[in-house]
Formats: structure tokens, sequence, C-alpha cells
């Protein structure tokens, strides 16, 4: 079993709702005119702990449009991993050999980003400190719940 850290972008709740999250120890935020929950879920695979959190959600009332994948800047990598800015520029410029930081997802314009999911596996396989023992979602995982999301949004409607 493996406990992976889930963020949904969830269609506009209201204040009623965000206390029924709040009781269940779900967390609640928004971002300009965009809503999240922030869920931890233990199982086996990252798609049973999908399944359960958004059946978990709709009994609560809370449609999730889709799955948030977690992408981080170099200055959040340190952050989350308790080391300098420049040790992450470090890491990120071994881009060959079996120590190759992991590739940048797409860029901003405060420089590259990552998928955390990946920088965390690089982090434990090259035995770095800071990696993070819940999981995020990967890219490949982000878009199948996506994809079963989209697929399944009129059976969560009609529950």
């Amino acid at each position: 079993m493996r406990t992976y850290e889930l963020t949904f972008i969830i269609d506009p709740i209201d204040d009623a709702t965000i206390d029924r999250l709040a009781a269940e120890g779900i967390d609640w935020s928004k971002t300009g005119r965009l809503q999240f929950t922030h869920v931890d879920e233990t199982s086996e695979s990252c798609t049973d702990a999908v399944r359960t959190a958004l059946g978990n959600l709709q009994s609560l009332g809370v449609t999730a449009s889709r799955l948030r994948l977690d992408l981080v800047s170099s200055s959040e990598i340190a952050a989350r991993t308790g080391v300098s800015r420049p040790a992450v520029t470090k890491w990120t410029k071994q881009t060959s050999g079996s120590q190759a930081f992991p590739i940048e997802f797409d860029w901003s314009t405060t420089g590259p980003i990552w998928v955390w999911a990946d920088v965390n596996d690089w982090l434990k396989t090259t035995g770095k400190a800071g990696y993070d023992e819940v999981c995020s979602p990967s890219l490949a995982e982000v878009e199948q719940a996506n994809r079963w999301i989209a697929d399944n949004a009129s059976t969560f409607a009609s529950i």
C-alpha cells in the first residue's frame, strides 16, 4: 500500500461544502478562479486511489473536473528538499548517465519546470536527501486519471 497525494481541480463549491470537506480532513484552496481539493489516499495503485478519492468527494457534493499534475520550479524543489537553490541548479546540470536529472516538463517565465514525481524518483534513486515518501502521480497516471474522469463524468453527475 502506498499513500498518494492527489490534488483535484473541482467545480465551484459553497461554504457549507467547504465545511463538510474540512470536517473530513480534506483541504480546500482557491487560486484565481480555480478551486482545488487536496487528498491523501492510501491504496494499491494510483488508479485505485484516484477512484476512491473521487467517490469520497462526490459523496460530499464535490465534482472534480481533473487531477492536477504536480509541477515544480527549481526554487520549489529547493524548498521541498531543504537544499539551496544552487544545489538544485547543480543537480539540473547533470544531463547524462545514470545520475541524469529528469528532463524539464515545460518552461515558464521564471525558468524550467519539472514533474515532481520524476524529481522525487530521481532523489530516491540517487540517494539524495529530501525525497517525499508520499507519492505524487506521474504524468502518465494523471493523463490516465483525467481520461477516466472525462469518460465517467456523466456517471458522477447522476450519483
